[in-house]
């Protein structure tokens, strides 16, 4: 706890991703890695066997944009940075572990954004409660003729949440329709925003959530992504977010995970 409290402390970020909870939430999953590399490893290693699939769709090796790069798990960096001219790395923030493991690639760039184009908007003009909420602007950065790929990586159902979180925890806002109804149309304008490029997409996200029980008995089922539920993936697997003992003694977590190869020109989920 006290490196958790350090590191959130040295770390230097905009205001509004410090007092929002990004740079918090960001340490918190490298602090979970730690404690679930043997549970994680199998999904770190399909998001990268998936990421090496989509390659086939790309006609040139100008450049691969990744959206939610995080700490580099899921991706297989090096292969990326031998096909293509150029890397860019899309986060909201990069931490310095980060910034060290990327700085041997001559060709890898780093840009710190919101891909909502929301989060900042939101800390300024903090909406009282049943207020009206300011909308997502999804910014997509260097997704031009150039791009030869674009991928969204196990970040689509993260968008909304802390900024959710943010609106109850300190805005004093209550779960409800109208903030879940908010929180779908984030993610639904991302994924509209892919869906326009006319460059090939590989998008992975998870879209539902499992708990299960000390037996291997599901106990409950929640949908995180609505619009992904019925969509035929190219691939699909579990991810053992949270074995039994890391969120509860009573129960594990589990991802339901999809992903999605965006054709160029058709846009068809494949």
């Amino acid at each position: 706890m006290i490196i958790e409290l350090l590191k959130h402390i040295t770390t230097s970020t905009p205001e509004y991703v410090k007092k929002m909870g990004y740079l918090r939430e960001v340490i918190a999953i490298e602090h979970r890695f730690k404690r679930c590399k043997k549970e994680w490893k199998e999904h770190l290693e399909l998001s990268k066997q998936t990421i090496l699939d989509s390659l086939f769709l790309c006609t040139h090796n100008k450049r691969v944009v990744i959206l939610g790069s995080g700490f580099l798990l899921d991706l297989p960096l090096r292969e990326l940075s031998n096909t293509f001219e150029e890397v860019v790395l899309v986060d909201i923030l990069h931490m310095p572990s980060v910034r060290e493991a990327v700085s041997i690639f001559s060709n890898v760039v780093l840009i710190t954004s919101d891909i909502t184009g929301l989060a900042e908007k939101l800390y300024i003009s903090r909406p009282k409660p049943e207020g009206s909420l300011p909308q997502s602007e999804p910014f997509l950065p260097y997704c031009d003729d150039d791009c030869s790929l674009v991928i969204s990586l196990n970040i689509l159902s993260q968008l909304p949440i802390i900024p959710s979180h943010y609106l109850m925890n300190d805005l004093k806002w209550k779960e409800s329709e109208k903030l879940l109804c908010w929180s779908n149309q984030i993610m639904l304008d991302h994924y509209k925003a892919l869906n326009h490029l006319k460059i090939p997409v590989c998008l992975i996200s998870d879209y539902e959530m499992v708990y299960i029980d000390k037996r291997g008995n599901e106990i409950d089922r929640q949908i995180t992504v609505p619009f992904l539920a019925k969509a035929k993936p190219y691939n699909q697997w579990r991810w053992n977010i949270a074995p039994i003992g890391i969120e509860s003694r009573k129960y594990a977590v589990e991802l339901i995970v999809s992903a999605f190869l965006l054709e160029k020109d058709k846009k068809t989920v494949r």
